[in-house]
């Protein structure tokens, strides 16, 4: 059911940039989210101390979700109107 939702979003006439854009940066914000999962279990099984601490795992967060809604504005501003 969610798949044919999305696909609403994404093409046909019922597309909307702003849904697009939450869709692509929560995909963005997702993906950093599980990296810092890996993050902590590469710390937890290694003597690495690659984390820092909530500081850290927050600025990297911060990090993600600006770097998918500029990668997110990019693709609209792009791919917007070119069918």
């Amino acid at each position: 059911m969610g798949f044919l939702q999305s696909n609403k979003v994404f093409i046909g006439r019922r597309s909307h940039p702003v849904l697009l854009f939450f869709a692509l940066t929560f995909v963005g914000v997702g993906m950093g989210g599980v990296w810092e999962m890996f993050e902590w279990v590469f710390d937890a099984m290694t003597v690495a101390n690659s984390i820092k601490g909530k500081y850290d795992t927050m600025l990297d967060l911060v990090v993600d979700t600006a770097g998918a809604a500029v990668a997110a504005i990019m693709y609209i501003a792009l791919h917007w109107g070119t069918d």
